[in-house]
């Protein structure tokens, strides 16, 4: 017997009613039946009450407001703690919009291919789309299977990081787990891994829908490179703590031998120091990269960094021009493979954003 569970399409916004309508729309026009789009406003001040409201003849969608501005991490976390009361959620940025009406039923057929399996979390393909309109379609589909061991995933998490964005995740996992308590700029990579420790994971190699790139600076999660270089250095350091939160909940619940999971750990912290610095140096907050790289090796000293300015200088010259970037983002992991070869190192694809 096929099941058909409630699915709602979480949407916090902050002053981005331009962007807004695209990610309304895309959610509204899946074909799905049994869903719900929810869209909280974190008090915004342009007119995104006023674009959102023109939505709510539609009696799939619900829109909510706060009273005052809570920040995007505590508003998507009331969305699925107070709002949400799906069987499933699928968390969505106010400026991404899926483009795939078919994409919810798509994920529901796999549910139900593959029903005798736990499965916790769906993901799937999407294409990049940049400031100026146009976009890189980025294929992830050579890491993943269309079901796959959810601890697979966990431990090369560092190599391959699953696609966060337009996955649809099981609303009573996460509670359960208690998922999106730590409040940083990875605290999506947490959750997402948390339920990679507790069941199986499918993917569609399909593209789902667009998600929008920002210079890092002004990306909201990347908010803190534009910061006094201490304050930066603070939050970086303090995001950490996911890495350690994971690592913590696989050793309580002996999910991995001790020697497997001491080696995740500081692969992961490898990864997350080599990405950091990366985007401090790519954000052209060279101080900031310095000090952050002092603070971590002295922390970790099994972390390495000096290759990593090399890249960000090469990387930075090439992806001026747009066509070139388009050529690394569609080379991007034969270009890590090369660099592995050399370096002896392992690099992670979301150093090269």
């Amino acid at each position: 017997m096929k099941i058909y569970p409630k699915i709602n399409i979480l949407i916090p916004t902050y002053n981005r009613a331009n962007y807004l309508i695209n990610a309304i729309e895309g959610a509204l026009s899946q074909d799905y039946e049994n869903l719900e789009v929810i869209v909280l406003d974190d008090a915004s001040s342009d007119n995104t009450q006023e674009v959102a409201q023109n939505y709510l003849k539609d009696k799939r969608f619900k829109l909510y407001k706060n009273t005052e501005n809570l920040g995007g991490f505590r508003s998507f976390k009331k969305l699925v703690y107070e709002y949400n009361n799906s069987d499933w959620f699928l968390f969505q940025s106010d400026d991404d919009y899926l483009t795939d009406n078919k994409y919810i039923s798509k994920c529901v057929s796999l549910l139900n291919k593959y029903k005798e399996k736990n499965v916790v979390l769906i993901g799937s393909n999407q294409d990049h789309v940049f400031e100026d309109n146009r976009n890189i379609k980025i294929n992830t589909c050579r890491f993943f299977y269309e079901i796959n061991d959810g601890r697979s995933i966990f431990l090369d998490f560092y190599k391959a990081s699953f696609p966060g964005a337009f996955s649809l995740q099981k609303t009573d996992v996460i509670k359960k787990l208690k998922c999106w308590t730590f409040e940083g700029f990875s605290s999506d990579s947490e959750a997402i891994l948390m339920l990679c420790l507790n069941g199986y994971v499918g993917f569609l190699n399909e593209t789902s829908g667009c998600f929008r790139f920002y210079n890092t600076s002004k990306a909201s999660y990347m908010s803190y490179l534009n910061l006094p270089c201490h304050e930066a250095l603070k939050i970086a350091m303090n995001n950490i703590q996911f890495i350690k939160n994971l690592y913590n909940y696989a050793k309580t619940e002996q999910i991995f031998p001790n020697k497997i999971l001491e080696n995740w750990r500081e692969k992961m912290i490898i990864w997350y120091s080599r990405s950091t610095f990366f985007n401090f140096l790519h954000n052209s907050n060279s101080e900031s990269a310095m000090l952050f790289k002092k603070e971590i090796i002295k922390k970790y000293p099994f972390v390495s960094l000096h290759k990593v300015s090399i890249i960000s200088i090469s990387y930075y010259l090439t992806t001026k021009n747009f066509f070139i970037r388009k050529i690394g983002y569609l080379y991007k992991y034969k270009m890590l493979n090369i660099m592995r070869l050399i370096f002896k190192k392992g690099y992670s694809g979301d150093m090269i954003k």
